[in-house]
């Protein structure tokens, strides 16, 4: 597999490879939000190269050919990654990871490839959300395929973030229509939460999650894990020295972090074991 950046214009996505020496046969496509997150895709793609697993790092906002913000992002990039991992030598399986509005993503791109082998979801929601553009929601949806903006779930910011979602996740007919068609899937799932997410009810969403594909008697394997105290970060975080700072400075940003820290150090190890068990048995 090359080692070049991929971009939009050449390749159709955008993309960073990290590839380990002694590859296993399971890629991963890493979706964790844009190009210059809090918590870099590609370093998050090194982790899962530090444990043997080749894995390309996708941003879905905020580089050449792709909007600069989270609104009207296009799905067709991560299926043509995951398509370009799948024709790669060595590469027998191909897995989604999402990690908050990266799990929309890794869900819906295995709802339309049947040959994604597997979904992790991280800290994420049941629904299409709303896109952003600054500080404000954009009034268009925060995903696009086909040409089409996804019917989507308004919220509003004004009293904050995660107000703004626990009252929108209430709304229930227009939850109905704008809620993630799991059950499409056509593979295992993982999904992790933790019950004191600081961006948004991220236990609810797990809970709806699995309640949906218990509702339609889904026919593979699939796990829901909530951790206690823990904070909106959590899985395959890099141990890196950018992941280090990113831990560090995260206690300024997320409550959790610094009020419960032995239950958030727990629930990344805890998690990030969860992960490789479940990448083991795809």
């Amino acid at each position: 597999m090359s080692e070049e950046n991929f971009t939009i214009e050449k390749h159709g996505f955008a993309g960073h490879p990290v590839i380990p020496e002694n590859s296993k046969h399971t890629a991963i496509i890493v979706l964790s939000g844009g190009e210059k997150s809090l918590l870099p895709g590609k370093s998050v793609a090194k982790k899962f190269a530090s444990n043997g697993y080749p894995a390309m790092a996708v941003p879905i906002f905020g580089t050449d050919g792709l909007p600069k913000t989270p609104d009207k992002m296009p799905l067709e990039p991560v299926l043509k990654a995951a398509e370009y991992l799948k024709k790669q030598p060595g590469i027998q399986k191909v897995v989604t990871y999402g990690m908050s509005m990266g799990s929309i993503f890794a869900i819906l791109a295995a709802t339309e490839d049947p040959d994604i082998a597997g979904v992790i979801t991280v800290s994420g929601t049941h629904v299409v959300i709303e896109g952003e553009v600054g500080k404000n929601t954009s009034g268009h949806s925060l995903v696009t395929y086909r040409g089409e903006e996804l019917t989507y779930l308004p919220y509003t910011m004004e009293n904050g973030v995660f107000e703004g979602f626990e009252q929108a996740y209430k709304k229930e007919d227009e939850v109905k229509k704008a809620a993630l068609p799991i059950e499409k899937c056509n593979c295992p799932i993982l999904i992790l939460a933790s019950d004191s997410d600081e961006e948004w009810p991220a236990k609810y969403s797990a809970e709806y999650l699995k309640n949906r594909l218990e509702n339609a008697n889904y026919n593979h394997n699939f796990k829901t894990v909530v951790y206690k105290n823990a904070s909106h970060l959590m899985g395959m975080l890099p141990d890196d020295l950018r992941g280090r700072l990113t831990l560090k400075l995260s206690s300024l940003f997320f409550a959790s972090m610094k009020n419960h820290p032995q239950d958030c150090k727990t629930a990344v190890e805890e998690s990030q074991k969860e992960i490789l068990k479940f990448l083991d048995k795809v």
